[in-house]
């Protein structure tokens, strides 16, 4: 049996979903080798940022004008 969520196709629910695999991946990383645990943890979070960044801009079509440092990205995740 397939249950389905059926979240609206939205950035906010994309965003909420990948952050939650994001933090189980993290958690799950914690038990590798520790100095490599640090590395890992900060692709992961780079590769969601860049990841949100192309689907803002071309899967929902929303153009940053202002703050090309990414607080206009920190902003359309909040809501």
């Amino acid at each position: 049996m397939t249950i389905v969520c059926d979240r609206p196709k939205t950035f906010m629910s994309w965003s909420q979903v990948t952050v939650l695999h994001i933090w189980m991946l993290i958690v799950r990383i914690r038990a590798f080798e520790p100095n490599r645990v640090k590395t890992w943890q900060q692709h992961f979070v780079d590769h969601f940022f860049y990841d949100a960044e192309g689907k803002m801009i071309h899967t929902y079509k929303v153009y940053f004008q202002s703050d090309p440092s990414g607080g206009d990205l920190l902003i359309g995740l909040a809501g």
